[in-house]
């Protein structure tokens, strides 16, 4: 999934992913800490394979513990990067 370059600047920001990842029932994962191998991608913008930035997790509509409930019992999850190198600079979201 891509969320466009083009898309409302508010989306594009950290917190403003975050809030819109709240709206569909994700959020950041348990305690800042994160379960799992780091990602690459290459986003043919020049950066080559960089880590995922983060990682937002399923939280179950449960504040606060829900995705260290997610870490457990292994539910949806998505890794997401930025792209912004020399060659592509259009702020666009890559999730996977």
């Amino acid at each position: 999934v891509i969320i466009s370059g083009k898309s409302s600047p508010k989306v594009l920001t950290d917190d403003g992913f975050l809030n819109w990842a709240r709206s569909i029932g994700f959020s950041h994962e348990f305690l800042g800490l994160h379960s799992g191998v780091l990602q690459t991608a290459s986003l043919g913008d020049r950066n080559g394979p960089l880590p995922e930035i983060k990682v937002i997790r399923q939280n179950f509509n449960i504040p606060i513990i829900g995705t260290g409930i997610e870490c457990l019992i292994e539910g949806n999850h998505v890794r997401y990067w930025r792209q912004n190198g020399a060659k592509g600079n259009t702020g666009a979201h890559f999730l996977a």
